[in-house]
């Protein structure tokens, strides 16, 4: 639930702060992750996949359930009527996060169009399966061409999209890896929301995502909230897959207590 001043009240048990990516291709199969895991996991990200197959029926159903929606639609900047429309459709729709990936107007616009609604607006610094040289390549590093934004190396870049995203009005970001850290220490005050994708638990596959943490190093790292799919829902027992990403991250936490 929110705070007074709006920002997300982080939960103290680690299985609330676990993200299942309900990365499926239907209502059907969505349904069954969450019966798996009903009673484990209370918070599931809605995608592109499930949400072009289903609308917002899925995350009807989700919220009838009392779980928490993450929609994870990227967002990016379009006219400001188009933009106010969206965040009034998430707000009505009771979304506990939203992903938007832009200019600063579309996290001014965002904010305004938001108000003093519980709703999270988290800005993607950078994709998870992204290295220097894919960077290089969309000219977001320096490449030698001059058309290109004129950052050295990622963290100049994680650095900028951050800081002028958060002063538009993001209440967090998407931050993966090697960048959790470095996000969180860039802003010592307000403590904005940390969601970390492509986390991965010991011992398994990172597939394409080249900013990988485990659920213990995401935690000690400073995220707020680990997204998990594929780890969980490719798993011979889904709820012993999430099981046992929560007992990580549960370590984690009592780590972080003791220090």
């Amino acid at each position: 639930m929110p705070s007074p001043s709006g920002k997300m009240v982080i939960p103290n048990k680690a299985a609330d702060r676990l993200i299942f990516a309900l990365d499926v291709p239907d209502k059907d199969q969505a349904l069954s992750y969450v019966k798996q895991l009903d009673g484990l996991v209370t918070f599931f990200k809605v995608g592109w996949e499930l949400f072009l197959a289903e609308g917002l029926s899925i995350v009807r159903v989700l919220k009838a359930k009392g779980h928490k929606v993450f929609l994870d639609l990227k967002i990016q900047d379009d006219v400001d009527e188009t933009v106010n429309r969206y965040i009034q459709v998430a707000i009505r729709e009771q979304i506990d996060l939203v992903t938007l990936h832009g200019s600063e107007r579309l996290f001014r616009t965002a904010r305004q169009a938001k108000g003093d609604a519980p709703l999270q607006l988290l800005s993607l610094t950078l994709l998870s399966n992204m290295d220097e040289s894919a960077m290089k390549d969309l000219a977001l590093l320096d490449n030698g061409t001059g058309c290109c934004l004129p950052f050295k190396k990622p963290e100049d870049y994680v650095e900028w999209k951050a800081s002028r995203t958060f002063e538009a009005g993001a209440d967090g970001f998407i931050a993966s890896g090697r960048f959790v850290q470095f996000v969180r220490g860039l802003f010592k005050e307000g403590h904005p929301l940390i969601v970390t994708p492509g986390v991965r638990p010991s011992g398994a596959s990172h597939a394409e995502h080249k900013n990988v943490l485990t659920p213990r190093e995401a935690i000690m790292n400073g995220s707020d909230y680990l997204v998990v799919g594929r780890p969980i829902r490719d798993a011979d027992s889904p709820r012993a897959a999430a099981h046992h990403v929560v007992q990580e991250m549960t370590e984690a936490l009592e780590s972080l207590d003791v220090s």
